[in-house]
C-alpha cells in the first residue's frame, strides 16, 4: 500500500514538472506547425481528384 502511493506521488511531481517547464505546450505547437505546414500538399490533392 505504501509503495503505491509512493508511486503515485513521484508521478504527480513528475507531471507537474512536466507542465511547469511547458513540455506538453511546446509539443502541441510543434505538431500544429508541422500539420499546417503539410496541409498545403492535402489540399491540392483534394482538388486534384
Amino acid at each position: 500500500m505504501l509503495g503505491a502511493l509512493l508511486c503515485v506521488v513521484v508521478a504527480l511531481g513528475a507531471l507537474a514538472q512536466a507542465i511547469e517547464s511547458g513540455l506538453f505546450v511546446q509539443h502541441a505547437v510543434m505538431a500544429a506547425s508541422h500539420h499546417v505546414q503539410g496541409a498545403g500538399g492535402g489540399i491540392v490533392d483534394v482538388f486534384c481528384f
